[in-house]
C-alpha cells in the first residue's frame, strides 16, 4: 500500500473519534505535525469531555490554515465549477465559503449541507422522483468508486468520507453521539434542537468533506489532477483577490454585493434574482399605496431642502417633493 494512504488512513480513522477529516492538501510540516499529535493522544487517550474538546480544538488548529486561506478555499471553489456532481451545487459551494470568510458560521452549515447531501445523491445516480435513497447506499456506492489513479490513495479517502457520513454528517439522531458535535443533517435541517451545530470546527468538517469529495471525483478521471495549486487560472486569482479582502475587511458591502453577484453567475445553477429589494423603489411603492398628500407648507417653500435619500424624504410626508426628486434621479 501506498506510504502516504496507509498514514492518511491511520489519521484519518483516529481523527474520525473527533468528527474530524483531513485535508488532502495537508503536506509538510502541518502534515507532521498532525501525524506526531495523533500518536501522542493515542499514546494517552483523553479521558474527561473537557480532555476530548481540547484535542478537538488541537487538530483544528493544526487544519485551520489550509481551510481559511483564500488561495485553497479560491482553488476547491473552481474545481467545484469542473467537476461532475458537484458542478450542480457549485454554487451553494461558493456560497458556503464566502459566508465562512465573513464569520457567518450558521450561513455556512446551513448552505453546505443540502449542497453535500446533493452531492452525494447525484454521486449515486438519484434524481428528483426516484425512489429515496438510503444511507447505507450511499456509502456503498461511494466504497465502490472506480479510481483512474492511485488506487490506495483513493480508497482511505472515500473510506474517510464513508464512515464521516455514517458517523457523523447523516447518522439517525437516535444513535448519534452530540457529546462533541452537533453537526448532523437530520438535527440541523430539521430543526430537532437548539444546540450548536454551526461551530467554527462544525464549518471545517464541511468544508474538508467538500475538499475530500473533490479529490475523488479527480482520482476517478474527473477533471484534472493538481499537484500544485496554479498560478494562472484567472477564475482562481479572481475569487483568491476578493477571498482576501473579505479575510482583511477592507470591502464595503456594496462592493462586496456586486463582486459576489458576479462570481456567482459564473455558476451553472445559480438562480439570478431579477426583483433584489431595492429601498427606493419600495419607498416610492409605499407612497403611492398610502396616497400620500402634500406635506407642510414648509416643505413647499420655492428652495426646499435638497434630499438625498428617498427614505428621508418621504418622512416629509409631501408627494410634490417626492415626484420632483424622482425626476431628477431618472
Amino acid at each position: 500500500m501506498d506510504e502516504y494512504a496507509s498514514e492518511y488512513r491511520v489519521v484519518s480513522k483516529f481523527l474520525m473519534d473527533y468528527g474530524g477529516l483531513v485535508s488532502p492538501f495537508l503536506l509538510g510540516g502541518e502534515w507532521n505535525a498532525l501525524s506526531k499529535y495523533c500518536k501522542s493522544v493515542l499514546a494517552n487517550p483523553p479521558s474527561t469531555p473537557a480532555d476530548t474538546a481540547a484535542v478537538e480544538r488541537a487538530v483544528d488548529e493544526i487544519l485551520v490554515s489550509g481551510i481559511y486561506h483564500p488561495n485553497h478555499r479560491a482553488f476547491y471553489v473552481y474545481r467545484s465549477l469542473q467537476l461532475p456532481h458537484l458542478r450542480e451545487f457549485s454554487h451553494a459551494v461558493e456560497r458556503g465559503v464566502l459566508h465562512y470568510l465573513k464569520h457567518d458560521f450558521m450561513s455556512c452549515v446551513l448552505t453546505l449541507l443540502p449542497a453535500a447531501e446533493g452531492t452525494l445523491r447525484s454521486y449515486c445516480g438519484w434524481s428528483l422522483g426516484d425512489k429515496d435513497i438510503k444511507s447505507p447506499e450511499i456509502r456503498r456506492r461511494l466504497r465502490s468508486g472506480k479510481p483512474k489513479y492511485s488506487p490506495d490513495i483513493h480508497a482511505a479517502y472515500v473510506s474517510a468520507l464513508a464512515d464521516f457520513h455514517e458517523r457523523w454528517l447523516w447518522t439517525p439522531t437516535d444513535r448519534a453521539d452530540f457529546r462533541l458535535s452537533h453537526l448532523n443533517r437530520h438535527y440541523a435541517l430539521h430543526g430537532l434542537g437548539a444546540s450548536s451545530y454551526y461551530r467554527v470546527e462544525d464549518c471545517h468538517r464541511l468544508i474538508l468533506f467538500f475538499d475530500l469529495i473533490v479529490e475523488v471525483l479527480a482520482l476517478e478521471g474527473h477533471g484534472e489532477l493538481y499537484v500544485f495549486m496554479p498560478s494562472d487560472v484567472e477564475q482562481i486569482n479572481r475569487r483568491r483577490d476578493y477571498y482576501e479582502r473579505v479575510v482583511a475587511r477592507d470591502i464595503g458591502i456594496k462592493d462586496a454585493i456586486d463582486v459576489e453577484e458576479s462570481l456567482m453567475r459564473e455558476h451553472p445553477r445559480y438562480a439570478v434574482e431579477l426583483r433584489p429589494p431595492n429601498e427606493e423603489e419600495i419607498v416610492v411603492r409605499w407612497a403611492k399605496i398610502m396616497g400620500l398628500a402634500d406635506g407642510p407648507k414648509t416643505a413647499q417653500r420655492p428652495n426646499p431642502p435638497s434630499y438625498d435619500r428617498l427614505s428621508d424624504l418621504v418622512c416629509t410626508g409631501s408627494r410634490m417633493l417626492i415626484e420632483r426628486w424622482l425626476r431628477r434621479h431618472k
